[in-house]
């Protein structure tokens, strides 16, 4: 607002006095700059009186002009009237494109008035419209407002207070309406103080720019509240906002958003306490929630919504307060989704894959003395799983459903690794006796043993002596034998039917053996143990007057979980051959059945060699000597015997197995 104006241009100094003057009256003067001088001016009044005012002259004074006059003064730049009024004078000057200003003069033309006031043209860059208070003049004759004024303001409203240099500097009140802000200005801009803005908010504290900068508080018309940083007008930095529910944040901010580091503490109606940790933009990033008694409800990652995303965890209570259980890992929209793992407060535990909060996937289920693992689904474990017991240290492995063991499956007792069939019914052991080490290595071992020589055609020399050796040397390991010799088909079958009571009265988990030696046939794949008085004339006949060896296998499936042997010295010459069209030499292969060993005493299709040595068959003399051997596999029992009989036949005869044990069994095994 800085405007410098020669005293020239308003009035001069007194030249020539050409005149006496009657200044009782009041007296017009029109007053023009001389054109070759610009401190020379020539005033004229109404009667065409001239006088030449000259500032440069020393004896300059307005009095030359009378004691009551008014002086229309217009220069280039200067446009407006000098008076007196009750023996003062007033100037009221249009500087051009600047301002009106009108201040109290002496007659040398010095400002001598306390206040000035400016009326300022729309064109010029004041932000002011009207300016009364107080001023100074340097040295260079500008006029500088400064001290205490009066403003209205050029973007609206006015200011009353302190000025310097021409700007608000101090402090000061601007209003606009219902607006009012009472501080400190500094270089015509605010920089403390408290605001009232129109709607009833209110802030209080620092600015820069005209904005909100640095500390303040500011007071929202809903009763919320904030007090700290300030950036650009808005809450950066540090601060605390508080609700007037009696909620409250305090942390960091970014553009009015709670971003960055901070606590979030709920009112007291809420169920929560607070949330501490990581906000972007407004909403909860990482940290925890915790409930109003302070315990944690939520940990981790967020998403929009403010629901666990990424790693994290959820905690769950009981209705007395104390912890139950946590639920942690990878999470997506609220629910587990990828590996997370449950943790109980009796604990148990389960760990594995979920898919959008369902278990689904491999995982490990554990309690107290329990652990199950395998696939999972929302219903439990399914498939095949294993299931493992700390107390007995032993696991089992087999199939389960919906989280119950059902089915047959391999228990190990991990001190000595010996595995055992076990099954299970709804996670219900089946069995005469408790699980245990004790009662399953202890297990009845039975064995039915059939030697047939007396055949009405084609007698054999060496079955009934096989019989009776094998039935020695099975009792040696620990057997449970019936022995019968040259049985017709009624006696064969009564033998399976008692051999079968026998098995169901020991429980599903004896051991059973089957031992044949004598005749079988082969007949369309399937295989026939021929009773001494069966006569076949046609394959009709077989299933009347034989035994299909399926029979045998149903009675051994009675031992459920027991190991089941069944060897077969049959493999002679069919002596039906020449009635059966479809008959073949030597026995028909045969898969064993889950848990079962079939042993050949010659390759399938092959006939073995009825020799003896030592009184006893090939074959059957050398699987005795085996399986008088302590601490070998049944698998090695019959490799042992294969070696013996290939030697003692130079090759001409070689045993045969089929096996699907799924457990180890030993004949005779030492403490």
């Amino acid at each position: 607002m800085k405007y410098t104006i020669n005293k020239s241009v308003l009035f001069v100094f007194f030249i020539y006095l050409l005149f006496s003057i009657n200044i009782d009256a009041q007296t017009i003067w029109n007053c023009i700059e001389d054109n070759n001088d610009e401190n020379v001016f020539i005033c004229k009044n109404e009667d065409n009186l001239k006088i030449i005012l000259n500032r440069s002259d020393q004896n300059f004074s307005l009095k030359v002009l009378g004691d009551n006059f008014t002086a229309n003064i217009e220069t280039e730049e200067v446009k407006g009237q000098i008076k007196t009024v009750n023996e003062k004078y007033y100037t009221s000057l249009y500087i051009k494109g600047y301002a009106t200003r009108k201040i109290e003069i002496d007659h040398k033309l010095n400002f001598i008035g306390a206040e000035i006031e400016y009326f300022y043209d729309d064109s010029t860059d004041s932000n002011y419209k009207y300016y009364r208070g107080e001023y100074k003049v340097n040295d260079q004759g500008e006029v500088i407002i400064t001290g205490d004024g009066f403003a209205e303001m050029r973007y609206g409203g006015t200011y009353k207070g302190k000025f310097k240099d021409n700007q608000r500097n101090g402090r000061g009140e601007w209003a606009l309406g219902n607006e009012k802000f009472v501080g400190q200005f500094e270089n015509d801009l605010a920089i403390s103080g408290e605001i009232l803005y129109e709607d009833g908010s209110k802030y209080i504290g620092t600015f820069n720019g005209g904005k909100k900068h640095g500390f303040g508080e500011y007071i929202y018309l809903t009763g919320d509240r904030y007090i700290g940083a300030y950036q650009n007008n808005l809450m950066n930095g540090i601060g605390t906002y508080f609700y007037k529910n009696g909620a409250r944040y305090e942390g960091e901010f970014f553009n009015d958003n709670f971003h960055g580091e901070g606590a979030y503490y709920y009112s007291k109606e809420s169920a929560l306490k607070s949330f501490v940790g990581i906000y972007k933009n407004g909403i909860p990033y990482k940290g925890i929630f915790t409930y109003s008694n302070g315990k944690p409800l939520h940990k981790g990652s967020y998403d929009n919504e403010g629901s666990l995303h990424g790693e994290g965890a959820d905690y769950f209570y009981k209705e007395d307060g104390s912890l139950n259980g946590i639920l942690k890992g990878n999470f997506k929209n609220g629910d587990c989704h990828g590996f997370c793992s449950e943790l109980y407060a009796d604990g148990s535990s389960f760990k594995g894959e979920y898919v959008n909060g369902e278990r689904q996937g491999l995982g490990v289920l554990q309690t107290n003395y329990e652990t199950h693992s395998g696939y999972f689904d929302q219903n439990g474990l399914q498939g095949n799983g294993i299931f493992k017991e700390s107390k007995l240290n032993y696991e089992w492995e087999g199939p389960y459903e919906n989280s119950k063991r059902n089915g047959q499956g391999v228990l190990t007792f991990l001190d000595d690794k010996s595995k055992y069939s076990v099954t299970f019914e709804n996670d219900i052991y089946i069995g005469l006796e408790d699980l245990t080490l004790e009662n399953l290595s202890t297990n009845r071992r039975l064995a039915l043993v059939i030697g047939n020589d007396d055949y009405v055609s084609n007698p054999l020399q060496f079955a009934v002596a096989d019989s009776l050796g094998i039935a020695g040397a099975l009792e040696e390991v620990g057997f449970d034998v019936t022995h019968i010799i040259n049985t017709t088909q009624e006696d064969f079958l009564n033998a399976l039917y008692d051999f079968k009571r026998k098995i169901l009265l020991s429980g599903k988990n004896t051991d059973v053996l089957f031992y044949y030696a004598g005749h079988a046939s082969q007949v369309r794949g399937i295989n026939y143990l021929n009773p001494i008085d069966s006569v076949i004339n046609r394959e009709s006949q077989l299933e009347i007057m034989s035994i299909n060896i399926n029979r045998v296998f149903e009675v051994l499936n009675e031992s459920v979980d027991g190991v089941k042997i069944a060897v077969l010295d049959a493999c002679r010459n069919n002596p039906f051959a020449s009635s059966l069209r479809s008959a073949k030499s030597g026995l028909a292969q045969m898969n064993a059945p889950p848990g079962t060993i079939i042993a050949y005493s010659t390759a399938p299709g092959e006939t073995a060699i009825d020799g003896s040595s030592g009184g006893l068959g090939i074959y059957t003399g050398s699987l005795i000597g085996s399986i008088r051997k302590s601490d070998i596999k049944i698998e090695e029992v019959f490799k042992e015997t294969r070696k013996t009989v290939v030697n003692m036949t130079q090759g001409q005869q070689i045993p045969w197995e089929s096996s699907s044990l799924i457990t180890d069994f030993y004949f005779l095994k030492e403490d």
